[in-house]
């Protein structure tokens, strides 16, 4: 972690080791499948409430797959990291 207090912006990757690499012979997309279910909201928020809620503040997020892990990133002003991290647990 670098600290760089000249801009009060947070960026904020995680990762979940569930690549493709990971998928069952013959179960390919379950990656796919697993980025698109956390857009589908949670008990605690509805559909889209995460771009929703971080483009309202002023951020921006994005969800990738490659072959090793499945990312989850945002950038972020830095008052809203309590915020990010709850729409993610």
């Amino acid at each position: 972690m670098l600290e760089e207090h000249s801009s009060p912006v947070v960026s904020l990757r995680i990762f979940y080791q569930a690549g493709v690499r990971n998928e069952p012979s013959g179960m390919s997309g379950i990656t796919s499948l697993c980025s698109w279910i956390i857009n589908e909201g949670t008990s605690n928020f509805d559909r889209s409430e995460y771009a929703r809620i971080i483009q309202a503040g002023g951020g921006r997020s994005d969800y990738s797959n490659s072959k090793d892990f499945a990312e989850f990133s945002v950038k972020i002003p830095s008052n809203m990291v309590d915020t990010v991290l709850y729409l993610e647990a």
